[in-house]
């Protein structure tokens, strides 16, 4: 396309259909040129689909294609899919049609149509980068293809219900490099300014004096940055309530558009049916109640009962969603049980005591997790792979030192750089509760855990400066608990009998403290004798060594966890067979069993960790065991090589089989045998002795295999290997693995 040119206008002047023409042109330049070079294509708005029975219908609205052209819909649009095909694609596409009377003159008109179309076939985009030379805001571009608009694609699910996916809808976008509001109070800079700048994006606020200052960035390695006080609070207000079913509670959540207080009045009927009724209503100022949303637990429910009554409540609900909750208080660090072993079984939780009384749901406190980073890892031949790609977690929160507190005291997290005198500089990271005031012992900072009756707090600081651990000193948390475990060692400097000195009474605490973590994590000693060899096809068993160094009362099992560290994966999971008590300074051994499903596919380094708590008299304790680093590896075991079993396969065809060893360590195999539906069992040994196998190697079996059956399809071969390691201090116990092909036999 040349270079756009506009029609210079005079008196009387005589204008030929070319002006009109390239002056159409400049115009249509102008508008697509600025649909696509500060804008991207894609849909505007609208455009929505929804189905009924094989009938799609498209909602009205406006996309752009990338060449600039507007592909409006001011109708609704009926369109007709498949219900054969399991995705279907719904495209948006421009068309230029004439328009004019009949006879000989031409067309005076075009029309700009926007047509839609079903295909089963996913349509190719042109290009990433749309050419500003082709753009037009309407009419046909010589020599270019058509650029179709993703308006959803239909899926189905189970039972044969379709429902539309947005997620590889392109919607339109706007490139700048700065963005301000109205009242230049706002700025936002999306990319670096310069190279100097280490910021990808950047939201500046403009403060009392009328300077920006700083206050969010992300920069180029990805960390998010905060200038001033950071305040989190959750997005969706919600309310855990309680059943009368053991160990079943209820979440609600507000649904979306939800305006006004949402309130929750719970009453209980007692009888041979218990039955609980939640009742959930909206108030607001302008219509008061509304409808209730009610729902009726009994106490006779099974697990599918209950189910079933929460997807009928959540689908008639106007106001809140519920979510089964089982179970609030699980074991520590224990996501998925496993059959292995297992402390007994927990004391049931009390009853709960309901009432009628109105219960706010308000917005409760955000939720702040850290996701892994995928960082892809450089291999030798300078590729990457994303199978090996390592997860990186990042840092957290890294407080940067001020130069002054908050002014006034406020509740915050800070960091302040010091330099007293006579000492050495230094940066503090400050929690700050507010005022100290004497007399005042309410909490004012909490570290805190959850179970079915909700907050407790575990350590607490209190308004007149004291320390309360455990924080909780309601009737149920007086409770002896466990206070410390130590996995490390703790250590005491000299500690100077002189009053006077500033670190006395610090290091008298330190002292304490010290009694404190020998007493707790010194009754109970986990230890695993030896280590195991594990090999990734078959069962490992490794024995747990549990001593009772108190030599007056007997230790009783309470709870137990086990994670299985990799290189690929941590896998949680809880102990079967750990004994009910202990006697006074005796020890007992049990035997943990694992298959060969526990371990991820690929894993080559084991990390065994081990933590069992048991009661002493009325306090807790507990006793933690870690396996070293690089201590114990998983060794591959062997596999088989078909590949000379082709499929298909003619009968009577001699075919070889060998045996791969992919590990460090030498096997030898000492039987292997061929197993087909029919017919003996083929001996691939033979007179010939045991086959041994090299670290890295294969060996192919003396004895071929025959096919001895005759044509049918799906007929499975299936190989018996017997084997023991030689080499690296392996156990040398007969071992056995299977391996099979189902192949078709003419």
């Amino acid at each position: 396309m040349s270079v756009p040119s506009r029609v210079l206008f005079r008196e009387r002047q005589l204008l030929r259909a070319s002006d009109l023409l390239t002056e159409q042109q400049y115009l249509l330049g102008l508008a697509g040129r600025h649909h696509v070079a500060p804008h991207t294509w894609g849909i505007v708005r609208g455009l929505s689909i929804s189905l009924q029975n094989d009938v799609a219908t498209v909602q009205p609205g406006l996309a752009i294609d990338g060449y600039g052209r507007e592909l409006a819909v001011f109708q609704p649009a009926r369109l007709t899919f498949s219900p054969q095909h399991s995705a279907q694609y719904v495209y948006l596409y421009y068309c230029e049609r004439p328009r004019g009377a009949c006879g000989p003159a031409p067309n005076p008109r075009f029309r700009d149509s926007a047509e839609m179309q079903v295909t089963a076939t996913a349509w190719p985009i042109p290009s990433n980068d749309p050419d500003l030379t082709a753009a037009t805001a309407a009419g046909g571009v010589v020599g270019a293809v058509p650029w179709p608009v993703l308006l959803g694609i239909i899926k189905a699910r189970k039972n044969n219900i379709f429902h539309v996916h947005y997620s590889h809808c392109i919607y339109t976008r706007l490139r700048a490099s700065l963005i301000c509001s109205p009242a230049g109070g706002t700025v936002v800079h999306v990319g670096a300014e310069n190279l100097a700048d280490p910021y990808d994006l950047r939201i500046s606020l403009r403060a009392a004096g009328r300077n920006l200052q700083r206050r969010f960035a992300i920069d180029r390695d990805g960390n998010a940055i905060f200038w001033g006080n950071l305040i989190l609070t959750s997005a969706q207000r919600g309310l855990v309530l309680s059943t009368q079913i053991e160990s079943v509670f209820l979440k609600a959540q507000v649904k979306p558009g939800v305006g006004g207080a949402v309130r929750v009045q719970s009453s209980f009927t007692r009888g041979a049916r218990s039955t609980l009724t939640l009742r959930f209503r909206v108030k607001t100022s302008a219509q008061g109640a509304v409808a209730d949303d009610v729902l009726q637990i009994e106490s006779s429910f099974t697990a599918k009962q209950l189910k079933e009554a929460i997807k009928n409540f959540n689908r008639k609900s106007s106001s809140v969603n519920l979510k089964e909750l089982v179970d609030l208080n699980p074991p520590k660090r224990i996501v998925a049980p496993r059959s292995r072993m297992a402390g007994p079984p927990p004391a049931k939780a009390s009853v709960p005591i309901f009432d009628d009384r109105d219960v706010p749901i308000d917005f409760a406190g955000a939720d702040l997790s850290f996701v892994p980073e995928d960082v892809a890892a450089a291999l030798p031949c300078d590729c990457l792979t994303p199978v090996d790609n390592p997860e990186l977690l990042p840092e957290g929160f890294i407080f940067l030192p001020g130069t002054a507190a908050p002014a006034p005291p406020s509740r915050d997290i800070y960091s302040l750089h010091l330099e007293p005198q006579d000492q050495l500089p230094s940066d503090e990271v400050r929690i700050s509760g507010g005022a100290k005031k004497d007399g005042d012992f309410s909490r004012r900072i909490c570290v805190s855990g959850q179970d079915q009756n909700g907050f407790i707090p575990l350590l607490a600081f209190r308004g007149n400066g004291s320390l309360a651990l455990p924080g909780d000193l309601s009737s149920g948390g007086a409770q002896s608990h466990l206070l410390c475990v130590v996995g490390g060692a703790a250590q005491l400097p000299i500690v100077k009998p002189d009053p006077r000195d500033q670190l006395f009474n610090s290091l008298l605490i330190l002292a304490f403290t010290h009694g404190v973590l020998s007493l707790s994590s010194s009754v109970l000693k986990l230890s695993i004798p030896s280590l195991p060899f594990v090999e990734s096809a078959q069962d490992w068993t490794y024995n747990l060594t549990l001593q009772n160094l108190s030599t007056t009362d007997a230790l009783k099992a309470k709870s137990s966890s086990e994670i299985l560290w990799t290189d690929k994966l941590a896998s949680p999971g809880s102990l079967q067979n750990i004994p009910p008590s202990i006697a006074p300074n005796t020890s007992t051994t049990v035997a943990v069993q694992h298959a060969a499903a526990d371990l991820p596919d690929r894993a080559s380094q084991l990390v065994i960790e081990v933590v069992v708590a048991m009661i002493l008299g009325t306090a807790p304790t507990a006793g933690r065991v870690v396996t070293p680093p690089n201590s114990i590896t998983v060794h591959t075991s062997p596999s088989a090589d078909f590949l000379n079993l082709t499929d298909p396969v003619a009968t009577n065809t001699q075919f070889a089989i060998s045996v791969v060893n992919g590990s460090d360590l030498d096997f030898t195999v000492t039987a292997a045998s061929l197993t087909l539906p029919a017919g003996p069992a083929q001996d691939l040994l033979g007179a010939h002795p045991p086959v041994a196998v090299a670290s890295g190697q294969s060996q192919p079996l003396p004895v071929k295999g025959r096919v001895t059956v005759g044509p049918a399809p799906h007929v499975q071969f299936t190989l018996k290997i017997t084997y023991h390691w030689t080499s690296g201090g392996a156990p040398n116990n007969n071992r056995t693995l299977s391996f099979s092909k189902t192949v078709t036999v003419n």
